[in-house]
């Protein structure tokens, strides 16, 4: 059976972080909203097409993550991301507590927020892996994608046809679109991170 290559766009900060009173306005202030273009990223939405995706070559998966899309499954704003909203919660929550202490101004807030925004974007495309080379996801990824299993081999040129249909339907059938607007970061100096660790219970 051929694979699906149907995907869908997912939120990097989830929108359970935007609903924190104290995140929200550390996140409007550094200008990142929940539906701005560059909070989002293309996933594919079928098991058995990212469980295929696993198993081609590291020269495929890296393509695939160069046209900016990412290499696990979609997961909208599902339960599954919790531990991932949470983590990102508790260090806004940290940030707004040293913009502060520390009287931050604008553009180190803007870099401190967008220092983690990039962090989780390489989590949400799933580029990060864990010492045995294993990809890291969350518990529910991992799952639907081990019981999927491989039915055939990814096909890049045939995911790119489908990736290219797909916008022109969505522009010309009115279907949804990522939002146009795109957050870029002020360049200065920013705060060191620490991210000790990864969404609590994902796979490590």
């Amino acid at each position: 059976m051929p694979l699906i290559y149907d995907y869908d766009f997912q939120s990097i900060f989830p929108l359970a972080v935007y609903k924190d009173d104290t995140c929200q306005r550390l996140l409007a202030r550094a200008g990142i909203a929940h539906n701005i273009k560059g909070n989002y990223v293309a996933l594919f939405r079928d098991p058995v097409t990212v469980a295929a995706l696993w198993a081609a070559p590291d020269t495929v998966k890296a393509a695939v993550l160069k046209s900016d899309f990412g290499i696990l499954l979609f997961e909208g704003e599902s339960d599954s991301t919790r531990d991932k909203a949470e983590f990102i919660k508790k260090t806004l929550l940290e940030h707004a507590a040293q913009s502060i202490s520390a009287n931050w101004d604008d553009r180190t807030v803007k870099m401190a927020v967008f220092k983690l925004h990039m962090f989780c974007k390489s989590i949400t495309k799933g580029e990060l892996v864990d010492e045995r080379g294993k990809i890291r996801c969350s518990n529910w990824v991992e799952q639907q994608v081990r019981a999927a299993g491989v039915t055939e081999p990814f096909d890049v040129s045939q995911a790119l046809d489908a990736m290219i249909s797909d916008v022109v339907g969505r522009t010309a059938g009115g279907r949804p679109t990522p939002p146009t607007q795109t957050a870029r970061p002020t360049p200065a100096p920013a705060p060191r991170i620490s991210l000790r660790s990864i969404f609590g219970r994902w796979r490590q």
